[in-house]
C-alpha cells in the first residue's frame, strides 16, 4: 500500500539501517541533488510496522528538505528475521555494492533465514 506519511511516523532501526549500504558523500550528494532537481523522491520509501526497510538515504534527505515530498510502501513480514532477510535480498541486488559487503550481507540473509526455520520448527 503507497501513501503519503507523516514524517514522524517512519522509525529508523539501527540495525536495518546497519545492514544497508552506505553511500558515499559523493553518492549522497548526487542523490540528493536528483531529489532536489525533480522536486520529489521518485521510489517509496519502504517500511514494515513503520520501520524503513529500505530508503534510509531517502528518509534522510526528506527531512532535511521538508519540501520534498514522498510517499511510502509498507510491506507485511512475520517477524524481525523476515524483515533482515528481505533488507539483504534487496540490498544484494543493487549495483553499487562491493564484494566485502555483498558477504556481510550473505551472512546477515542466512543469519535471519537460520532463526526463521527455527521458529518454525518449534511450531
Amino acid at each position: 500500500m503507497t501513501e503519503e506519511k507523516s514524517r514522524k511516523e517512519l522509525t529508523v532501526d539501527p540495525e536495518f539501517e546497519c545492514i544497508c549500504h552506505k553511500l558515499t558523500s559523493e553518492e549522497f550528494t548526487a542523490l540528493e541533488n536528483t531529489i532536489l532537481e525533480k522536486g520529489e523522491i521518485l521510489s517509496p520509501i519502504i517500511t514494515w510496522n513503520g520501520i524503513i526497510v529500505d530508503g534510509h538515504h531517502r528518509y534522510k534527505i526528506a527531512q532535511k528538505n521538508p519540501e520534498i515530498p514522498y510517499k511510502t510502501t509498507e510491506i507485511e513480514f512475520p517477524d524481525r528475521s523476515a524483515a533482515i532477510a528481505w533488507i539483504c535480498n534487496t540490498q544484494l541486488g543493487r549495483r553499487n555494492i562491493n564484494k566485502k559487503q555483498a558477504n556481510y550481507m550473505l551472512g546477515q540473509k542466512y543469519e535471519a533465514e537460520k532463526q526463521i526455520e527455527s521458529l518454525r520448527k518449534a511450531l
